[in-house]
């Protein structure tokens, strides 16, 4: 029997798990991040008006993404890059960056967080920017976190409108970070000229990081990298919301390098333009061509090999497990919707 009250009991079960969440994460510098970068698409959009409102703003998405993805940093997870210049790499894709914009495949598996916790923090994060851009246009819908079956809820109470929704917020990319290091040397001190991800860093508190964001010079990809601060202690959860909110005031060029990487790489996911930067978005899938020294997939008949980015981590709605869920939860809730109360329209 549907209960005729479903909805108002959906909804306070919304409100209810939204403050519980806002009480459980408190980070002072979430929410200035995502107002500042919102303000500054808009004004770089009224600046030149070639640039797309809509995809500046869901690149900007990604960048907060990526401060959250950043907080977790530690001592393991980097990447050893020997030449042209010795680098460090924490990245979250599996190769190497800077030899992936030459076609140049060298693996270590990518440094993301556990896909459990990439999505309870997307869909906050999702939630966050969606209310903060309905503020910024004057709109009166508030948006909640959602209670099973529905993801999200956003309501208008002036006009009595309620919409349910699945959320699926995975990153287009995710900008690799960098330190600078010297030189490795072997147990004959000799110096190591292969790429190398079987170590751990011993100083990374308090070191100067830079944010890997390709540029197109004479019609190549190539490094690129601008200052991104540094990460206090193991205690200093938000230092990277803070040293994203530092680099937009020290580099107003920075969010235009940025979007100009991250459209070109959005036109490269589709359709698929399998070269240079579109191996540093995620779900990329396979290298091609595939090097003789790239490994096998640990699991398996042991006939597959590793990818660069496998589809679990595919852009948005691009998973057809996705899409069936998200047709089954409409056709859920629109087979109650004639069940419930007047006062709201679904």
């Amino acid at each position: 029997m549907i209960d005729n009250n479903w909805i108002e009991t959906l909804l306070q079960k919304a409100e209810e798990a939204t403050q519980k969440e806002q009480k459980a994460h408190q980070n002072p510098f979430e929410q200035q991040l995502i107002v500042e970068l919102i303000h500054a698409c808009y004004a770089l959009h009224a600046k030149k008006r070639s640039l797309h409102l809509g995809r500046l703003l869901a690149s900007a998405f990604d960048f907060v993404v990526t401060a959250d993805y950043y907080a977790g940093i530690g001592h393991k997870g980097w990447f050893y890059c020997p030449s042209p210049t010795p680098r460090l790499y924490y990245h979250f894709t599996n190769c190497c960056p800077r030899h992936a914009l030459e076609n140049m495949f060298y693996f270590h598996a990518s440094s993301k967080p556990e896909s459990g916790s990439i999505g309870k923090a997307t869909s906050r994060l999702l939630r966050n920017f969606l209310n903060e851009l309905l503020k910024h246009s004057r709109r009166q819908e508030v948006i909640l976190k959602g209670a099973e079956p529905v993801d999200i809820v956003i309501v208008n109470q002036a006009k009595h409108h309620i919409f349910f929704g699945e959320i699926k917020a995975s990153p287009l990319l995710t900008l690799p970070l960098a330190m600078d290091s010297e030189a490795l040397t072997d147990a004959q001190n000799n110096k190591i000229s292969e790429h190398d991800g079987n170590i751990t860093i011993n100083l990374v508190y308090q070191r100067p990081f830079s944010v890997f964001v390709p540029i197109l010079r004479q019609k190549r990809w190539q490094e690129n990298s601008f200052c991104f601060g540094s990460k206090q202690g193991a205690d200093d959860k938000n230092w990277s919301y803070r040293a994203m909110l530092e680099l937009l005031s020290r580099s107003p060029e920075f969010l235009l390098v940025y979007y100009e990487f991250w459209d070109v790489a959005l036109s490269h996911y589709h359709p698929k333009v399998t070269e240079s930067i579109y191996w540093l978005t995620n779900g990329c899938g396979a290298p091609s061509p595939r090097p003789e020294w790239w490994p096998k997939s640990k699991g398996g008949d042991g006939e597959g090999f590793e990818t660069v980015s496998d589809s679990k981590t595919s852009v948005g709605m691009d998973r057809t497990d996705d899409i069936k869920k998200g047709i089954y939860q409409i056709l859920k809730t629109w087979g109650r919707r004639k069940a419930c109360q007047k006062r709201m329209e679904v």
